[in-house]
């Protein structure tokens, strides 16, 4: 651990950090980009028009549920009242989807692959930007390499489940205490605290990562002030 700070701190000054992104950077965005398309594209061809529904059917009812005014109930397909089953981030985003274009349309099931897919192109971007500020340029190539061309991991925006969005979280809030360990405030610990609670309501077994990163950035904020004073 002690290491690793010093390694981040060293980091904090070092001109590469600050540098352009090689041209390396933009082919593996566009090789994780036209894979995972390719991927996405290869299933709208192959499987029938309600094949996104059939595998994850408890986000589909619960997001039905909501769309009728049932209220965040019912996840099995027969009336059984509010349920704590799973947190109601995810399908609350799939009901808003439902609302605009369709329950359980064709065209709702593109917009939510395709909203995925967009979210695993930012945590692929997250993860090369993380690696860059704590190592170097080439260990976030590399990373971000194997991210891009992992044959599961091509597979994420075909899931009807909330594996993109918690696949994100995490580099996301490394991201955040990098960028806020600068210069901590109030403001600060409201936005991390707000993250934290959006989370929680998407998987909340993320939460234990997510309060062991706030519990490392307090210490080190600490640590900053006892060295300012």
């Amino acid at each position: 651990m002690t290491s690793g700070l010093k390694l981040g701190r060293a980091n904090q000054t070092n001109p590469e950090a600050k540098s352009p992104w090689p041209r390396s950077f933009v082919v593996v965005m566009c090789l994780g980009f036209v894979s995972r398309l390719a991927v996405l594209l290869l299933t709208l061809h192959s499987k029938p028009h309600n094949w996104l529904y059939t595998k994850g059917i408890e986000m589909g009812l619960l997001a039905d549920s909501l769309v009728h005014g049932l209220g965040y109930s019912s996840p099995f397909g027969v009336p059984t009242g509010p349920t704590a089953f799973i947190a109601p981030g995810y399908p609350t985003l799939v009901a808003g989807v439902f609302l605009i274009f369709g329950t359980y349309s064709f065209i709702s099931a593109v917009v939510i692959m395709s909203l995925q897919l967009v979210i695993c192109m930012v945590t692929l971007w997250l993860i090369m930007h993380v690696c860059r500020k704590v190592l170097d340029t080439q260990t976030a190539i590399v990373a971000g390499a194997f991210w891009a061309l992992s044959p599961p991991v091509l597979w994420m925006p075909t899931l009807f489940w909330e594996t993109s969005i918690s696949a994100c979280a995490l580099p996301l809030m490394v991201a955040l205490l990098l960028y806020y360990r600068q210069k901590p405030t109030t403001t600060t610990w409201v936005v991390l605290g707000a993250y934290c609670a959006i989370i929680g309501l998407t998987n909340p077994a993320l939460l234990p990562s997510l309060l062991a990163m706030l519990g490392w950035f307090a210490w080190q904020t600490r640590r900053s002030l006892r060295r300012d004073r």
